[in-house]
């Protein structure tokens, strides 16, 4: 579906959502071959003029795992005195940020049993639990692995992965786990890759 607003001269083509797979790993998958070369055969382009704060004072705006989603501390006053202690008056073209969030209750499983495959629990709760969340064991060295899928009491797991030596097993009964650990967050992520036979190029 193609979007274009005058007022922001914003024109995008937008990818269906019948059009993606995404399998367990995060890995998208082709569901639609045709519409999504269609999709990805396009950029995506905004231009406007910014005044005042917050969203008007951005283009193009994204918030992680924040509490309130849609407000962007860009001149951001909460007072007019506040005018007076903030000189800048500021104009964006691209902000972004991530909030580490704390660990929810249901991320917390305080013990479990463990196979080669999967780990029970009277604490899973299947509602919240999805498949491709990374999970953390508490073991020390830990145990690592992600979700395949979620039942009643139980979690199937991709396997078990020792942090310490590489090896594949299964962790020891009666210890812990974390679901959804963080060790790192970042606001944006930009890469360049410089294949083997490429054109001379800087960066």
């Amino acid at each position: 579906m193609k979007i274009c607003l005058i007022t922001a001269i914003i024109c995008t083509f937008s990818i269906p959502a019948l059009a993606l797979q995404v399998n367990n790993a995060g890995r998208i998958i082709e569901f639609s071959p045709a519409e999504l070369n269609k999709s990805f055969s396009t950029g995506y382009y905004a231009a406007r003029n910014t005044y005042g704060m917050r969203s008007n004072a951005v283009i193009a705006a994204f918030k992680a795992n924040a509490d309130n989603p849609f407000d962007y501390p860009i001149v951001g006053f909460e007072s007019l005195k506040a005018m007076g202690k903030y000189r800048d008056r500021d104009s964006v073209a691209i902000y972004a940020d991530n909030t580490s969030p704390a660990s929810k209750t249901w991320e917390k499983i305080t013990e479990a049993d463990y196979t080669p495959t999967s780990f029970t629990s009277h604490s899973i709760d299947v509602d919240k639990i999805k498949p491709g969340m990374l999970i953390d064991t508490n073991h020390s060295p830990k145990w690592s692995s992600y979700v395949v899928s979620v039942k009643s009491g139980k979690v199937i797991t991709a396997g078990w992965v020792n942090s310490a030596n590489g090896h594949l097993g299964t962790p020891a009964n009666g210890i812990g786990l974390a679901i959804n650990p963080l060790t790192k967050i970042w606001a944006a992520n930009f890469n360049i890759f410089f294949l083997k036979m490429v054109r001379r190029v800087m960066a």
